[in-house]
């Protein structure tokens, strides 16, 4: 099954290794910063001041519960991402060949805008502290399978990037 075939059936595709784990570690680090202390300020209602290493700031009850961080083009890790020949291939498979962009945001710190903002991340939290233990193992669980699954197809010499990680 082709990995547009993949993504058309569940939504999602995995691709060990699209994007090397020092760039990942660099956008992980710039949107938890961005998470805790927001340049963009967020929506209307939308909680503040969340850090990904302190669940007692993470939103819980009634409140809402996405945080959307609009990540300004700051270093070099997201133009790496932008860049990465497997994400490129990828993409250029489900979506068609230039058939997509993934523009930079360009923020103005100052006031605290971004104009035209081409894209964010929703930041999830789970409920419950029993949840976000459970959210935190499932998370881990995702990345070990991706991983076992970059080391079968070296392993193996399998020209193939994507390996669906099996359904729960």
């Amino acid at each position: 099954m082709s990995i547009r075939d993949e993504f058309i059936r569940h939504g999602v595709v995995v691709i060990p290794g699209a994007v090397p784990g020092d760039v990942v570690e660099r956008c992980v680090a710039q949107l938890a910063r961005d998470l805790e202390h927001p340049v963009v300020q967020p929506e209307s209602g939308t909680p503040r001041g969340a850090s990904l290493s302190d669940p007692s700031t993470w939103p819980s009850g009634t409140a809402r519960r996405v945080i959307e961080v609009v990540a300004a083009e700051e270093g070099t890790h997201w133009r790496d991402v932008r860049e990465s020949p497997k994400l490129r291939e990828a993409l250029d498979t489900i979506l068609g060949e230039d058939a997509w962009t993934v523009e930079a945001n360009v923020v103005d710190a100052e006031r605290g805008i971004c104009e035209p903002r081409h894209w964010y991340c929703p930041v999830t939290f789970p409920e419950g502290n029993e949840e976000a233990k459970a959210a935190a193992l499932k998370a881990k669980a995702i990345v070990a399978r991706a991983e076992q699954s970059e080391k079968r197809r070296k392993v193996s010499g399998a020209s193939g990037f994507c390996t669906p990680a099996p359904a729960h």
